[in-house]
């Protein structure tokens, strides 16, 4: 019990470190801050942090797994060869169609800041290999 305590205070600091440079969540937290009030960005960085606590702990059992299962990370290497493979064919061919696309407005609600900070930190889903190792 005391290993997997370590292994998660390891990588919520890693994830601490990770959220420091200016990126999509405190960019939106200070935008959050100043649009709705300084209460409302602290609620939206509490969703935020509450989403990369249960990050963390995910990452943690999925770094034990692969620690006892070396084979797994093999074919893991495999399979994202072939998904970037066929990603960077996509966007080589997406990117030769000019496509203009009709921006629409938006209306930003003032309520649920907290929601928001999780639904966006959930979204930010290339922080579990991150957090993995």
């Amino acid at each position: 019990m005391t290993h997997l305590l370590i292994l998660f205070f390891a990588t919520f600091s890693a994830a601490f470190m990770a959220t420091v440079p200016p990126g999509l969540l405190n960019m939106n937290a200070a935008k959050t801050s100043v649009e709705k009030g300084k209460l409302n960005g602290i609620i939206f960085s509490l969703g935020v942090s509450t989403m990369i606590m249960l990050q963390a702990i995910i990452a943690v059992y999925i770094s034990k797994f692969l620690d006892k299962n070396p084979g797994v990370v093999e074919v893991l290497l495999k399979i994202a060869v072939v998904v970037f493979a066929l990603l960077a064919i996509y966007f080589f061919m997406a990117a030769r169609k000019n496509i203009k696309k009709v921006v629409k407005e938006v209306k930003i609600s003032k309520r649920n800041s907290f929601l928001k900070g999780m639904l966006l930190a959930a979204l930010n889903l290339l922080t579990i290999p991150y957090y993995s190792g």
